[in-house]
């Protein structure tokens, strides 16, 4: 067998081990969220994996000090995510993470949640004590049950009376935002009328 070829021989195998077994560590850019997963999947050290990742169900970070959630898109199987009080502000990469029902991102840094429109199974959402005006998002997710968005800066809750999925039995949560006369006097009363029990006072 000629250099070359050996060369090429080695350079193909190195290839297929790339393709089948991808290393994806490098994508967490945050080493305090890196370290939760490490916990997670009970790895401390070495690379962690696609095929790691498909493992997890569950993410428990409450306090951890985290700004960044980036490379958790890779964690699909995933249904279950408390971050309760961090640091994140952009929460773009949960949009793939289909298969959640329960998402509690309270007391964190971010005002956009338009990324969570496709999540349609969640049935528990803690969007308390962020820096939501715009709750357009929530209008298609219609397997919740239970919604806290206390403490925001929600003036327009229309979308949650176009949910058709809210209705007996469910709870919303609304107190401390600045909600308007229209949605006080208007859709607060729409939503209890079909059954769905509103905080707000």
């Amino acid at each position: 067998m000629s250099v070359l070829t050996l060369a090429i021989t080695i350079s193909l195998n190195l290839s297929c081990e790339d393709s089948t077994s991808p290393e994806i560590t490098e994508f967490f850019g945050d080493p305090n969220f890196e370290t939760l997963i490490r916990e997670a999947l009970d790895k401390p050290s070495g690379e962690i994996t696609i095929e790691d990742l498909s493992s997890i169900t569950l993410l428990d970070g409450i306090g951890r000090e985290i700004t960044s959630i980036s490379g958790i898109e890779f964690i699909v199987n995933i249904t279950e995510i408390n971050l309760d009080s961090n640091s994140i502000s952009d929460i773009t990469p949960l949009s793939e993470l289909t298969n959640l029902t329960e998402l509690n991102l309270d007391n964190n840094l971010f005002s956009d949640i338009s990324s969570i429109s496709g999540l349609t199974k969640l049935k528990s959402l803690n969007l308390d004590s962020n820096q939501i005006k715009n709750i357009a998002s929530l209008s298609g997710l219609t397997n919740l049950t239970s919604l806290d968005l206390e403490d925001n800066q929600i003036v327009d809750i229309k979308p949650l009376v176009d949910n058709t999925g809210l209705g007996s039995g469910d709870t919303i949560a609304l107190n401390s935002n600045p909600l308007s006369n229209t949605s006080i006097t208007v859709y607060i009363p729409q939503l209890k009328a079909n059954g769905v029990d509103v905080i707000w006072e």
